[in-house]
């Protein structure tokens, strides 16, 4: 997790001047999401996208996630969209939700999360109902959700990084921010990545007991990936 690499790269067919949002892989299929064209799809591993906005009544998508057959899909001001046809038909599912600004979308086993202005949401029926899981927590302006381990990790505001157990129902304060806020975290197995505005990147190798801070070129970190044991950061 520790060497810097450079790579190739190679335009592909498709959301030309568009913005992405958001990229997921969903069964060799690959899901973009745009602040303003909505969501497409390839299936082709990257070279040609098709669109796929049957049922959005908004078009910026903030994330995606996926449970069994169905993935859902968040909105910037009206809530999360399920799809159980790879993206043909999406549908809401925002019973019980307060607010409808997604931000960040997760999942621990069954369990669902989404993080929007009002703190963190969990669903146990496949996104047909959700309740508020902010015990313990600050309760407003999470902007990244991760799930590791049966571990849950959420950040986003300036008191830092909280971890749950037990899917929610009660969250403990991990990693405080003193130098600016954390804006996204990432997991691969027990490592854990956090980044931020003035937080450069931190790690934790044992599911948050513990962070150190990586070495980084900047202290200014928008956006992190895993793949394996290789951490992409921009």
């Amino acid at each position: 997790f520790s060497s810097y690499s450079k790579a190739d790269w190679t335009q592909t067919n498709g959301i030309f001047g568009g913005t992405a949002n958001k990229m997921y892989s969903y069964e060799n299929k690959i899901f973009v999401g745009t602040p303003s064209s909505g969501i497409y799809l390839s299936y082709d591993n990257g070279y040609s996208f098709v669109l796929r906005n049957n049922g959005l009544p908004e078009l910026d998508i903030t994330d995606f996630t996926s449970e069994g057959n169905a993935i859902y899909a968040g909105t910037r001001t009206s809530g999360v969209f399920k799809s159980t046809n790879e993206g043909l038909n999406w549908f809401a599912v925002n019973s019980g939700l307060t607010n409808l600004r997604i931000s960040s979308l997760a999942v621990n086993g069954t369990k669902i999360f989404a993080a929007n202005d009002s703190g963190i949401f969990r669903s146990t029926n496949s996104g047909f109902g959700w309740t508020s899981v902010n015990n313990n927590t600050s309760g407003y302006g999470f902007s990244s959700i991760t799930s590791s381990l049966n571990t849950i990790f959420i950040t986003g505001t300036y008191t830092g990084i909280f971890r749950s157990t037990d899917d929610g129902d009660n969250w403990d304060h991990v990693l405080e921010s003193s130098t600016g806020i954390f804006k996204t975290i990432v997991s691969s197995d027990s490592n854990i990545f956090a980044c931020g505005l003035l937080t450069g990147i931190r790690r934790s190798t044992d599911l948050g007991l513990t962070w150190t801070s990586l070495n980084f070129i900047t202290s200014i970190v928008y956006s992190l990936g895993v793949n394996g044991s290789t951490v992409f950061a921009g």
